[in-house]
């Protein structure tokens, strides 16, 4: 990553910041990035915040429609016994869902993967890491790869309609969806919507309780910034994740956010 492109990023997140504070975001023109748009691909990481392994790449299409990320991308180990262990705590097949996703919708989109370890995992979309499956903890390490992933992502649009985040939790169940700037009204609709779409329910805030919802992300991690008319955060059971299932569930996903959430 160039020098120009460094020093660029804290002054896009300043301006991001001071327009979201100043109550200009409303008079920005919504920009609807088409399908197949130029690709401007950025590194934004790669192995220098803590992680050997992390890797964070941005690629901007100019819309400010929807911004589409996966925070916890998995780089396979190679090892079965990793593998086993990825798929109980971190995210594997989301950083691939949504490299389908974005240009389906003409999303602006990060990737972040890799920044795990066999004990711990960086949280990146907010400035903690995950010590034991559930705890917790805040790091320089943790804060420096939230920064990047933040500055990463409002570099690339400032204020966008929609921001979608795509997860995963390690057992089977309906796709959890938690939410912020959506109504009930919207929320019930898009239920309804979903139906039984891949053999999966879904359940999605305000109109539903859910377990994986996004409170410490909405504390103090990208849910709490605003930078957004709406926040989608997904959850996604392990079995829509497996390489069998990528390609269906990247389009169901796609069709229901395109229907139900349209800027």
């Amino acid at each position: 990553m160039s020098r120009r492109l460094l020093a660029r990023r804290p002054v896009l997140a300043l301006c991001a910041a001071w327009a979201l504070s100043a109550g200009l975001v409303g008079a920005e023109t919504l920009t609807m990035a088409p399908v197949g748009a130029a690709e401007t691909v950025t590194v934004c990481d790669k192995g220098k915040l803590g992680f050997g392994t992390g890797v964070m790449t941005s690629t901007a299409v100019g819309s400010t429609a929807w911004t589409i990320v996966a925070p916890h991308g998995h780089v396979p180990t190679g090892s079965t016994t990793g593998e086993n262990l990825a798929w109980r705590i971190y995210d594997p097949g989301t950083e691939r869902i949504v490299d389908r996703m974005g240009p389906a919708l003409g999303a602006n989109r990060v990737v972040a993967k890799g920044y795990e370890t066999s004990t711990t995992r960086a949280n990146v979309n907010r400035p903690t890491e995950l010590v034991g499956g559930s705890i917790e903890r805040n790091t320089t390490r943790a804060l420096n790869i939230y920064n990047r992933f933040r500055t990463c992502t409002l570099a690339m649009a400032s204020h966008v309609r929609n921001y979608v985040e795509i997860h995963g939790y390690s057992n089977a169940g309906s796709i959890q969806v938690a939410t912020v700037g959506v109504s009930a009204a919207e929320a019930s609709a898009a239920k309804t919507a979903w139906g039984d779409r891949l053999g999966v329910s879904l359940v999605i805030e305000p109109v539903d309780t859910i377990e994986w919802n996004a409170k410490e992300n909405k504390a103090i991690g990208m849910l709490s910034l605003k930078f957004f008319d709406r926040a989608i955060h997904v959850e996604l059971p392990v079995a829509l994740r497996r390489d069998a299932r990528l390609a269906e569930t990247s389009a169901a996903l796609t069709d229901w956010l395109t229907r139900q959430f349209a800027p």
